[in-house]
């Protein structure tokens, strides 16, 4: 992972280098190439029925995408589109701007996948595959509103980047952040509108390659101030007093336009 991906995130918009490339919504769009941007729901210019019929077409092509290794859904996902992508073959990396999916237990079968981001997903009632998807380098997921519990994610231990995240109109409740302690190798770690209910940060101490921290830092001064045991913190919207006066001018000149 560059200090790019670390200081902006994996998915970061770039459209000059094409990421994402334009969106796609009918299957003569499609170039050929390793990137799709799909926009195929949501379709106002198109009766229910059109609109059914585009959806399957893709469901029925997905699979057959070898050459894709990223996928960008740029309208709201529904279960049947997600499990089409699930059987994808050479898949590395997923972004989902919003869902109404309800599991995601057929993700394991996309070994290859290195990279998961998962927008406003409401309904999802399980995360327990993660704990099988040991490929992941980065994950993010948002909106999970039914669930709490983050133990699965404790057996990725390739992350390098995690976000877990409320919307923009609803907090995220975390039970604890004990599971992220397991994440040795994790650089980046976003939590921005949560609310981690035991209120203790203490389990970040022991990530030894943390550059970034994102929060919403609404818990005891204490453990805020507890973020200064960790050393490597370059980014991130920690208070500044617990960066070192280099660190900040070197970031000021290099990250912060």
């Amino acid at each position: 992972m560059t200090e790019e991906d670390i200081v902006r995130g994996f998915w970061f918009f770039n459209p000059e280098k094409e990421w994402p490339p334009k969106k796609v919504t009918k299957l003569d769009e499609y170039n050929g190439g390793d990137r799709l941007n799909l926009d195929i729901t949501q379709q106002i210019n198109l009766s229910a029925y059109q609109q059914t019929k585009l959806v399957d077409k893709w469901c029925d092509t997905l699979p057959k995408l070898s050459k894709v290794k990223y996928l960008w859904f740029t309208s709201k996902v529904n279960q049947k589109t997600f499990d089409a992508v699930c059987k994808m073959p050479n898949l590395e990396g997923i972004w989902i701007k919003w869902s109404s999916i309800k599991t995601i237990e057929r993700m394991v079968k996309i070994k290859s996948l290195k990279h998961f981001h998962l927008g406003s997903s409401s309904q999802i009632e399980s995360i327990t595959c993660l704990a099988d998807m040991n490929s992941l380098i980065t994950l993010e997921l948002e909106h999970i509103k039914k669930i709490n519990e983050f133990e699965p994610i404790s057996k990725c231990l390739k992350l390098e980047g995690l976000a877990i995240e409320g919307s923009m109109w609803s907090t995220q409740e975390i039970k604890n952040l004990k599971p992220i302690e397991k994440l040795k190798n994790l650089k980046y770690l976003s939590l921005m509108n949560t609310k981690v209910l035991d209120a203790s940060l203490k389990p970040l101490l022991k990530l030894e390659e943390l550059k970034r921290f994102d929060s919403s830092l609404n818990l005891p001064s204490q453990e805020i101030t507890s973020l200064k045991k960790i050393k490597t913190l370059e980014f991130g919207n920690v208070p500044a007093e617990y960066l070192d006066v280099k660190i900040q001018i070197r970031n000021k000149l290099k990250w912060i336009k």
